[in-house]
């Protein structure tokens, strides 16, 4: 397969929308919005400590237009829906795919149209996801770098896999060269071919943290064909006290650690 350079790259095209959803309002002058506040641009902690975002704006343009006033509340996201239930939020406001569940929430009308699609070179011979694929061949993981931005530090870490993996085109197990102490596979930097997860038989724990573990881990011995963009695609921001990966909740969630492991 000729060598490409690409800006943006994923397996698939798909419709997402970043949308309002279970509002509520319950009291005339102040509007309480849950967030996920580790989902930079839309909602996250800036440099100065305050909650700031694309989607957190939007919300005060909101408040500011009905002469509220906008209270910002960060919330555990696995948790949104007992937040909205026990009405300690008016509404969530966040990137939230509408499809499936139409019948849970009432979502406003989609504000962002985040259409995910796969840009090359003119002169690249390459139309369609199959061709990106090597023609007839199904591409079964793509596989792409992932930055540790941490919240205090100028210098932030990237996870390379350029010596691991040949650069820019289609390689299965046994091209796979050494693999240096430190350097892994998480979910920011990989994307499985969707029918794949679903002929092995994913399943995650429900109500569980860290179940990425499984989901990068299980499908593997399903994979065929890998292919890796040397693209710094994924941006992790880490380094926040309430963060699920801050070494004291991780311990105060030992349990579901040891679910996720076994």
């Amino acid at each position: 397969m000729k060598r490409m350079r690409f800006f943006t790259a994923l397996m698939c095209t798909a419709v997402t929308a970043v949308l309002l959803s279970g509002c509520g309002k319950k009291a005339a002058d102040t509007f309480t919005v849950g967030f996920d506040a580790e989902f930079p641009p839309y909602g996250y902690m800036d440099d100065n400590g305050d909650y700031t975002g694309f989607d957190l704006e939007l919300a005060e343009e909101v408040c500011n237009r009905n002469g509220w006033t906008l209270v910002k509340q960060p919330i555990d996201w696995d948790a949104k829906d007992a937040e909205l239930n026990s009405g300690t939020i008016d509404c969530i406001w966040n990137g939230f795919t509408m499809n499936g569940r139409e019948e849970q929430y009432t979502f406003t009308e989609p504000y962002v149209d985040n259409s995910q699609v796969v840009v090359t070179a003119a002169n690249s011979g390459i139309s369609t996801l199959a061709d990106l694929a090597g023609g007839d061949t199904q591409l079964d993981l793509l596989i792409s770098n992932f930055v540790y931005n941490k919240v205090g530090e100028k210098r932030h870490k990237v996870m390379r896999y350029n010596t691991m993996f040949p650069v820019e085109e289609l390689f299965s197990w046994k091209d796979i060269k050494r693999t240096p102490k430190g350097h892994y596979l998480l979910m920011h930097s990989v994307i499985f071919r969707t029918k794949l997860l679903k002929q092995c038989g994913l399943k995650l724990p429900e109500h569980t943290f860290y179940v990425d573990n499984i989901y990068v881990f299980n499908p593997l011995p399903f994979v065929k064909t890998m292919y890796y963009l040397d693209v710094n695609f994924y941006y992790y921001y880490i380094g926040r006290e309430d963060q699920s990966v801050n070494q004291k909740i991780m311990l105060s969630r030992i349990d579901q650690q040891i679910r996720v492991n076994k």
